[in-house]
C-alpha cells in the first residue's frame, strides 16, 4: 500500500496539556487504522482564542505517515476528537477538548488558514520552514515570523514526542 505524508494541527483549550499528549500518544501507537504513525512533532505553543472568550489554547503540529487517503484520515481524526470528548457546535470558536485539522497531505494544502493564523503557521513552520505559499511564494518560516509580530503566541516548555 502507498504511504502518505500528512501534517496535522492540534489544538485544545480544555485540559490542553493532557489532551494534546493523549492525541500524540494515540497517533504514535502502533496498530492504528491505515498504519498511521506520528513521525515528527513541533513545540507546543500557547495562543489566545480567536473570535471568542475563553481559556488560551495550546497548539502544535505533527507529521504523520499513513496509508489512509485524505478523507479516511479526516474521519479518523474526528473519531479521536470525539473519543476525547469534543462536541462540535455551530460556534466554530467554542472551547474544545481537542481539535485535529488536516493541514497538508502529500504536499497539497488542505487548510488555507495556514497562512493567516499564528497558531497554525508557527508550529507547522518548525516542521516545514521552506514550504511555499502556492499563490504568494512566501515561505512558511516567513509567514510564521510575520504572524508572530501581529498575533500573540508563545512557545511553552511542553513537548510532544514522536515515539
Amino acid at each position: 500500500m502507498t504511504e502518505h505524508r500528512a501534517y496535522i494541527g492540534l489544538g485544545s483549550n480544555i485540559k490542553p496539556e493532557a489532551n494534546l499528549k493523549e492525541a500524540a500518544r494515540q497517533l504514535s501507537t502502533t496498530g492504528q487504522p491505515g498504519n498511521t504513525r506520528l513521525t515528527a512533532a513541533s513545540s507546543v505553543w500557547k495562543s489566545p482564542p480567536l473570535g471568542s472568550e475563553g481559556p488560551q489554547f495550546l497548539n502544535a503540529a505533527i507529521e504523520l505517515h499513513t496509508q489512509l487517503n485524505a478523507d479516511e484520515l479526516r474521519s479518523y481524526l474526528r473519531s479521536l476528537e470525539a473519543a476525547q470528548g469534543r462536541v462540535r457546535t455551530e460556534d466554530r470558536n467554542a472551547p474544545r477538548t481537542l481539535d485535529l485539522d488536516l493541514l497538508l497531505y502529500d504536499g497539497e494544502e488542505m487548510d488555507r488558514e495556514i497562512w493567516d493564523a499564528a497558531h497554525i503557521a508557527v508550529p507547522l513552520s518548525e516542521l516545514l520552514p521552506a514550504y511555499k505559499n502556492p499563490v504568494s511564494g512566501e515561505s512558511l518560516a516567513d509567514a510564521a515570523a510575520r504572524l508572530l509580530e501581529s498575533q500573540q503566541a508563545r512557545r511553552t516548555n511542553q513537548q510532544l514526542t514522536a515515539e
